[in-house]
């Protein structure tokens, strides 16, 4: 298996590893935003990887276990970072955020997330916004939201267009 991920290009080989860090199935969409389309299309084109409707899978257990065992933490830690900083800026469901800051080590934001999804909130991104809540979003926030990596005791933060323009 390692003979053929070394036969690859270096984008196909950053595209593998990134495949690895996502799961044993995952968001082609989301490898590609990571390590570039045309080092997908090589990837898809070696045969380590399959696609169907979307969705990436490693050809066997194998090949993913191998590259996990290959990949250089540093490495594993800034990709599990990248895919925690794009699932965020796609307003992604805060239990799939979780597990890559906490392998990104960083443990605050993991913890923000965990207690977000354990509470049932989607998160603070963009499919936190409830219909009917909008009100919420509009006025400043002076309560702790499990959402949040601490309670906000005094302080209030003004989210949003048309928070009356002041800060705390």
């Amino acid at each position: 298996v390692m003979i053929r991920v070394a036969e690859l290009g270096d984008g196909a080989r950053r595209a593998i590893e990134a495949a690895a860090v996502a799961g044993s199935s995952f968001d082609l969409r989301m490898v590609a935003e990571i390590a570039g389309d045309s080092a997908l299309t090589e990837l898809l084109h070696n045969g380590l990887v399959r696609e169907a409707d979307g969705t990436g899978t490693f050809a066997t257990a194998l090949v993913r276990e191998a590259l996990s065992a290959d990949l250089p933490w540093m490495a594993r830690r800034s990709l599990h970072r990248a895919f925690a900083e794009a699932l965020e800026r796609r307003g992604e469901p805060a239990r799939e955020v979780a597990p890559h800051w906490l392998g990104a080590h960083d443990h605050a934001r993991a913890a923000g997330h965990r207690r977000c999804a354990r509470s049932g909130h989607s998160g603070l991104g963009r499919r936190a916004r409830r219909p009917g809540s909008r009100h919420l979003f509009s006025r400043p926030l002076q309560f702790a939201h499990p959402c949040l990596p601490q309670p906000l005791g005094a302080f209030q933060i003004a989210v949003g267009a048309g928070a009356g323009g002041g800060g705390p």
